[in-house]
């Protein structure tokens, strides 16, 4: 069984319409489908009329961070499960990977974001960060922050940090062997 619903006027099964009037015991299909009962409380939460919620509704496959205040993929965010449905999370992947970056040594989402836009090439290989992750480099002792170094070269200073002084040594002893 079809109904046509009054806002949207696109005709729709009886599914698409939340249950509305009980008159003699029965319930009775709402006058407007789900997906526009929806878009009308919407509008009434955030103060505005369904045709300003309109506008400012963004288009399919994109969502807006929170944090940023950028217009995104979808792809560009993580992911949560909601009523069985991934949604995206408020935070665009980039935004959240610097919010852990800041509470993890202890700086500002601001600080980190400044640290890292200012960067363009990596401190010791001084190759230009392209689609290589940029990394924040620390001591492991202090937990200060040194720079932001390129995926190869903070895993190669974090395997060769403790034993700076033998490595540094046999380096060159070893590349000079016949």
């Amino acid at each position: 069984m079809n109904r046509q619903c009054k806002e949207c006027g696109k005709t729709k099964e009886i599914s698409s319409f939340p249950t509305d009037k009980k008159v003699s015991g029965k319930y009775y299909p709402a006058s407007k489908c789900k997906e526009c009962t929806n878009e009308v409380n919407r509008a009434w939460t955030a103060g505005m009329s369904v045709e300003e919620y309109r506008q400012t509704r963004l288009p399919s496959g994109k969502s807006k961070c929170t944090r940023c205040s950028e217009v995104k993929d979808i792809d560009q965010f993580y992911t949560r499960m909601y009523k069985g449905d991934k949604v995206p999370k408020s935070e665009c992947k980039k935004c959240s990977v610097r919010g852990s970056k800041a509470s993890t040594y202890g700086m500002t989402f601001d600080e980190v974001k400044l640290m890292e836009d200012g960067v363009t090439h990596c401190e010791i290989c001084e190759k230009e960060f392209k689609d290589t992750m940029k990394c924040v480099d620390h001591c492991h002792t202090t937990s200060k922050v040194r720079g932001i170094l390129c995926t190869t070269c903070n895993t190669m200073l974090g395997k060769v940090e403790r034993s700076t002084e033998v490595i540094l040594n046999n380096i060159p002893k070893y590349l000079n062997k016949d």
